[in-house]
Order: structure tokens, then sequence, then C-alpha cells
């Protein structure tokens, strides 16, 4: 079981079948380091992504390159602006709120079927090796943001769905919490470690209606405080 430090970004299957098909695994790979830029701060909401400078850093040609950039924009972390070309995707306060709305949902239903199979196979094991990392441990915030990854990664894998597992790897969800990385250290990112043992509890009792009731209580918390950070943070909304 990799530790949360040694745990890559989720990604979607199929895109990564179709990328690695299509240029044999050029594409895959300028996304996969695209992915890891973001979680470790190296891009930033906002920032535009010059081609030329991608294409030297990463040595690849512009056409895995674009196409790269295009399943991104799919997945929702670049936005492809005309004449400005490539820049990281910068929620709206509303979008922010929608997809809180859709991860609820999702990651609930999640944590509802890991209760149901935390006895099959290892799934116990995974998901304690996961808590037993920061438990007890001094929370810096590098590692704070990737025990959020892993740990939300982890529920989706133990509840053995695999349609759901690809959904909730295509929101990204870490990445919404990347535009609030500095707004949300210190307590609010304790107490949300803390909510993580609370649905740990109850998935690793089996309690499948606790499961999903502890884990909607947290991603509606998360949804709260980060509605609560200044405007600054967010993109502009589009006037109609």
């Amino acid at each position: 079981m990799p530790t949360p430090s040694q745990l890559k970004l989720p990604s979607a299957p199929q895109d990564k079948a179709k990328a690695k098909s299509t240029h044999g695994g050029g594409v895959n790979a300028v996304v996969d380091q695209i992915r890891q830029g973001l979680a470790n701060g190296r891009y930033v909401p906002g920032q535009r992504l010059v081609e030329a400078d991608l294409s030297r850093t990463m040595a690849v040609s512009r056409g895995p390159l674009r196409e790269a950039l295009k399943l991104l924009s799919s997945e929702g972390l670049v936005e492809l602006v005309p004449n400005r070309g490539a820049i990281i995707k910068r929620l709206t306060r509303s979008e922010l709120n929608d997809l809180f709305a859709i991860r609820a949902a999702l990651e609930s239903l999640a944590a509802g079927l890991a209760a149901k199979n935390i006895e099959r196979g290892d799934n116990r094991e995974r998901l304690m090796a996961v808590m037993n990392s920061v438990k007890g441990k001094k929370r810096l915030r590098v590692d704070i943001f990737q025990h959020n990854q892993a740990f939300h990664h982890v529920v989706a894998l133990i509840g053995e769905n695999c349609q759901l597992e690809q959904l909730i790897s295509r929101m990204q969800f870490s990445f919404m919490m990347i535009q609030l990385r500095e707004f949300l250290t210190g307590e609010p990112s304790d107490r949300s470690i803390e909510e993580h043992f609370v649905i740990t509890d109850a998935i690793l009792s089996g309690d499948a209606k606790a499961a999903e009731k502890a884990m909607r209580t947290h991603i509606t918390r998360a949804g709260e405080r980060c509605a609560s950070a200044p405007d600054f943070l967010f993109r502009p909304e589009e006037r109609i």
C-alpha cells in the first residue's frame, strides 16, 4: 500500500488509455506531469501554460502537448482561451458550490459502499494505512493535502464500484482545494482530518448509513469553509 506521499493524483482510466494509444504514452505523460505540478504548487489557478515552455521542459512535441491540454480541458482543469492559449482554470464561487454539491452525493455513496465492502480482501488494511500515516504526527501543510488526496481516493477504491471511482477521479476534488490552499491551512485542515477519522470509524464498523452521513457532513462543511473564502481567490462570475 503506497504512503500518501507516494500516491499520485488519480486520473481517468479511459482518458489515459486513449492517450497512450494515440501517442505511445506521450500525452499521458504530459497530463500526469501537469496534474502533479498542480498538486505540488508548480502550477497555480490562473497561470498561463506556454506551449513552447512546456514542450521544452517536458521534452515533448507540440502535437501530444496540445492533445494533453485538450484532455485536461475536458476534465475542467485547464481552460483553452482563444488568442491566449491554455490557462489553469480558476473557479468562480458558483462553480465551486456546484462541484461540492455533486461531490457530496458521489462521495457519500462511495463511503457507504466502502463500509459494506470493508471486510473484503485487504480493504480494511488499506484504509487504516492511510489514516495511520497522520495519526499522532505533526501535520505539515504538504502532508495535509497529500493525506486528503489519499483518503478520498482509497475510500472510492474500496467501495469497489469502478464507474463511481472514475466519476470521483474525474471530479479532481483535490484541484478545488488547490485554489484555496493558503486559506485552508491551519485549523480548517486539522478539523478536516478529524472528520476523516469519524468517517473511517463508521466505515471500519461496517455501518453504511453512518459512513454516508459522516462523509456528506464532511463534504458539506468543506464546501462551507471554501464558500467563506475572500472574493479575490475566485474568478469573477460571468455577466449574462
